[in-house]
């Protein structure tokens, strides 16, 4: 038994570089492929190590993807999407790996401090969670507001109307009746990864050399930006809907840090702990709060606490390579980027991604991807946080907290 977990805990730490370093591609649609396919691995391997390569892939997963995030897609210097994503601005000037360096740095810290708090998580998170389960509905939408809340002038309309046009679209989607367990994918691909390609395939970027000197951060920045995440991570294992992204916008909307260099580290340690206490929800409270928790679970039913430190451990070894691996492809991307064609590259992506669509959920899947990208395109054109895509899954589960139900077929 033990073989086989170590075998497919390092096989999952290769399937999280693959999903990592492809744009649009999520650790939740091999979740979803490894769940469909167990009845054959079970021939081969146990239930206990099949979940662990699923852990394993998206924890390396959080690693990796912020390289494509950095250095993919970058608009044009006087495009507005600076003003949303952060990495771009060091990828401007030539300091991409300092970007995804950061990122390193909050992803293998708040792993740290979170088996530091572990045995005070074992005691809150369950009353915690006892305490406002019947006010989620009110939350959500609170963090809508910030979310609002920090766009200026009329950009707060505009928010507001990408939100609800992104919940109706996940209203019709959750509730039509094609909609498949890999609906998430087209879905997401939709909102989140083809808008950024395509604005790289139509700008005219031109990748500056990158630098590659150490990076040079405080202690006291790095502690802050974990602890954020930390934070970040309470939030997301609490409260269903609530993304990575969301978690980022609700912390800094509450301390009001300006510190690029800190919220940098802060959203790589979002992004990992996501992962990690999505399982540890699941363990808790019984509740899965992504779709590598729900796949854990239908695979094992059951979470045992001896299966929970399996699982820490597995995160554990899966953060040590992921890191170092992280910093090694970085340092390679940032030499060899300048070589190829922006323009093929991101092509070559979008292809890519139609074609995965298109197997996995066929024509109904083109006509999500194409609905979601049209909804998605209009946060970067329009100057606004990305964010208000997530009223996707935001807008469907407030209302069913509040009581409103859809039954549209």
């Amino acid at each position: 038994m033990a073989l086989d977990v170590v075998f497919l805990a390092i096989l999952g730490v290769i399937s999280g570089i693959v999903t990592g370093i492809i744009p649009g591609w999520h650790p939740n649609t091999l979740a979803t492929l490894l769940v469909s396919l167990s009845p054959v691995l079970m021939g081969f391997f146990s239930p206990l190590a099949v979940a662990v390569c699923i852990i394993t892939t998206a924890i390396t997963h959080t690693f990796l993807s912020f390289i494509p995030s950095v250095y993919l897609g970058a608009p044009d210097e006087s495009s507005t999407v600076l003003s949303v994503l952060p990495g771009h601005k060091f990828l401007l000037k030539g300091r991409g790996y300092e970007a995804v360096y950061l990122t390193v740095i909050g992803g293998v810290g708040v792993i740290l401090f979170s088996l530091l708090f572990f045995p005070f998580l074992f005691f809150t998170l369950p009353l915690f969670y006892k305490n406002i389960k019947n006010y989620i509905a009110l939350l959500i939408f609170s963090i809508f507001l910030m979310m609002t809340l920090s766009e200026k002038g009329k950009k707060k309309l505009l928010g507001v109307l990408i939100f609800l046009f992104s919940g109706i679209l996940g209203i019709i989607t959750l509730n039509f009746p094609l909609s498949g367990s890999n609906v998430l994918f087209p879905l997401f691909t939709g909102l989140f990864g083809m808008p950024t390609l395509i604005i790289s395939f139509l700008s005219n970027f031109k990748m500056p050399q990158q630098k590659l000197e150490s990076v040079v951060v405080s202690t006291k920045t790095s502690i802050k930006g974990i602890i954020k995440g930390l934070f970040s991570g309470l939030v997301l294992a609490i409260l269903p809907g609530i993304g990575s992204a969301q978690a980022a916008v609700l912390v800094h909307q509450l301390t009001k840090e300006k510190d690029v260099k800190e919220f940098l580290i802060s959203l790589g340690a979002i992004n990992t702990v996501a992962a990690l206490f999505s399982l540890l929800a699941l363990y808790f409270i019984g509740k899965p709060r992504s779709g590598v928790a729900v796949a854990v679970e239908k695979i094992l039913g059951t979470i045992t606490f001896s299966n929970l430190l399996l699982f820490l451990a597995a995160t554990v070894f899966a953060t040590g390579l992921a890191a170092i691996i992280t910093i090694k492809m970085t340092r390679a991307f940032s030499s060899f980027i300048r070589k190829f064609d922006y323009k093929k590259i991101s092509l070559i992506i979008i292809v890519f991604l139609i074609a995965m669509v298109t197997v996995f959920n066929g024509l109904y899947g083109l006509l999500l991807l194409f609905t979601s990208t049209s909804i998605g395109m209009l946060p970067p054109l329009l100057g606004i946080k990305r964010t208000f895509g997530m009223g996707v899954l935001m807008l469907p589960i407030m209302l069913f907290y509040f009581g409103i139900n859809f039954y549209l077929f």
